[in-house]
């Protein structure tokens, strides 16, 4: 039923299966190396501190885009650009800013730009309307390689020659040389913006209220920032992604002295061609995201009706838009270029099932299922619907940010139009929803939850009741509890529903016209359980990987 991970690989490689196509959007299951990898949760709620490592397993020095995004609509935080030498380690901890919302600091010395200050960076919160401390204290992580830096020294403006590799590169004494050289590149040419998939027409560079842009290019092929940076279609001293990225997450509970410990997602060919762009652009600071790989198709295993595995091919057109959800800082309300290929990652991640186990007990021991919902920003099964200039503006639903009858048309909140799912019990004892042959009656059933997934993080605790309902593993503040059939057991999420269909009506209402986009059954989640449980004078904190079906 659920899809298996390291075995099924292994089993798959036997069987001649395991040979992915060289462009084709897929998770790496054997292995957590890829491109891009996608952390199911940060949190410095009650006392936590998270912890992040993300490696270079390659002999290659690498631009890297890092992205918090916080837990109620994804909206971006921080980010910033990190340039990693070979074979580098780099580490970011997370903990209770000052002003009770998330600290970031980096006991480390990989260059990154902007630099980070010693003393930290705060999460910026404050930015957005509708977005408070309480989602930013924790979300998800999104790591995304954007290319490759060529050895030697690269070529500028005036003459200027720049050799980034040396100056980031750690040497003997476990320092960069110099990262000073990363601020030089950008401000003498040496690196430029460009390369995502994605519609820089939609900005209009000619428009003088637009924040961050003057006229430059008539014809529209890029885009010049006022700071005298481009978003074009290729870019300046930066080759395609190669891969070889690893990470790993742990949460610190200071106050239950427990840590856990999740792995992120790993996805590889997400894309042939380089994104390089700067943080501080207001125009394109959300490129590169996770539609804006250039690689259109995916492969993906599943199971067939007798179980044997098989590999299934889609591919799939970019979509017309390119926007944000909730963003305040460009006048007129113009869209911020996100990406148009939102579909082969959201494929790659698609489940129709997703469980996981837990404990519960009258000591303490609680358990919490983390399920992170990452493509939501881009347009899959959230409740927002956009709608285009001079259309009619709809009745019901509540505006959000990005809203009123602007020339690139307004976002609605919809009723009824969110990702939902049934959530079935088992106990430890066999008894399934459905009454098995020769068994006696009356037939056992189990019981069914509607849970909704309001959120991009979804914190579902599971509790016995006299504990409170403050009992999340986690400690998180938004956590919704879920009621408890069995002290002791697994259940699962079904994502089945006709709705969850990532073919041509879902590309159709995201503005694509293709109406040959293959069905493909399943919501794009991920995430973990965790489960605390009280020893002596201290506790026992233990995750569990989710599993899931991914059958089409």
């Amino acid at each position: 039923m659920f899809k298996k991970t390291k075995i099924a690989a292994v089993t798959a490689a036997v069987l001649g299966l395991s040979s992915m196509a060289a462009q084709a959007v897929s998770l790496n299951e054997a292995a957590s190396q890829g491109q891009v990898l996608i952390f199911p949760y940060y949190n410095v709620n009650n006392g936590f501190v998270t912890v992040f490592k993300v490696t270079n397993t390659t002999n290659e020095t690498k631009a890297v885009k890092i992205r918090f995004r916080e837990s109620e609509n994804s909206n971006d935080v921080l980010d910033f650009n990190l340039y990693m030498s070979p074979f580098d380690v780099f580490r970011m901890d997370l903990v209770e800013g000052p002003d009770g919302g998330v600290l970031l600091k980096a006991p480390d010395t990989s260059c990154t730009h902007p630099e980070i200050p010693d003393a930290g960076i705060d999460f910026r919160h404050d930015v957005y309307e509708h977005t408070d401390v309480s989602d930013v204290r924790e979300g998800y992580l999104e790591v995304i390689e954007m290319g490759v830096v060529p050895i030697g020294k690269l070529e500028g403006q005036e003459g200027s020659a720049i050799n980034v590799v040396a100056g980031v590169d750690h040497g003997t004494t476990g320092v960069p040389a110099d990262c000073s050289v990363i601020s030089d590149a950008w401000q003498q040419g040496v690196f430029t913006q460009g390369g995502a998939a994605s519609n820089t027409a939609t900005i209009d560079i000619r428009n003088p209220n637009a924040i961050g842009f003057k006229y430059e290019d008539p014809n529209m092929s890029g885009s010049m920032s006022e700071s005298g940076f481009y978003g074009k279609a290729t870019v300046a001293n930066l080759s395609k992604p190669t891969g070889g990225l690893i990470g790993t997450s742990i949460f610190i509970d200071t106050l239950n002295t427990a840590g856990y410990v999740a792995e992120p997602t790993s996805i590889v060919n997400y894309s042939t061609i380089p994104q390089h762009y700067l943080s501080s652009d207001q125009n394109f600071y959300l490129l590169p995201s996770l539609a804006s790989g250039s690689i259109q198709s995916t492969e993906s295993f599943t199971y067939d009706a007798a179980g044997a595995p098989m590999l299934v091919t889609r591919d799939y057109p970019t979509v017309t838009r390119d926007w944000g959800l909730d963003d305040p800082n460009v006048t007129p309300r113009t869209p911020v270029a996100s990406g148009i290929n939102p579909f082969p990652i959201a494929d790659a991640m698609a489940v129709t099932v997703l469980g996981n186990q837990y404990f519960l007990g009258e000591g303490g021991t609680v358990s919490d299922f983390v399920v992170s919902a990452p493509m939501r920003k881009h347009g899959i099964y959230n409740n927002y619907q956009f709608y285009p200039a001079g259309t009619t503006e709809p009745t019901t639903g509540e505006f959000v940010p990005v809203a009123g009858e602007v020339e690139n048309g307004f976002w609605k909140k919809l009723s009824g139009v969110d990702l939902t799912s049934t959530f079935t019990y088992f106990n430890n004892e066999e008894q399934f929803t459905q009454p098995q042959p020769g068994d006696f009656s009356p037939p056992k059933e189990t019981e069914t939850v509607t849970q909704t997934f309001d959120r991009e993080v979804n914190i579902l605790a599971l509790h016995i009741q006299t504990l409170g309902e403050a009992a999340s593993v986690l400690g998180s503040v938004n956590a919704e509890p879920l009621p408890v059939v069995y002290t002791e057991g697994w259940g699962v999420f079904s994502f089945t529903k006709d709705e969850y269909n990532l073919g041509a009506d879902r590309f159709a209402a995201w503005g694509g016209e293709d109406s040959t986009i293959p069905d493909a059954m399943g919501a794009p989640l991920f995430g973990f359980a965790a489960i605390r449980t009280p020893l002596n004078d201290g506790h026992i904190g233990e995750t569990f990987p989710n599993i899931y079906n991914r059958k089409r």
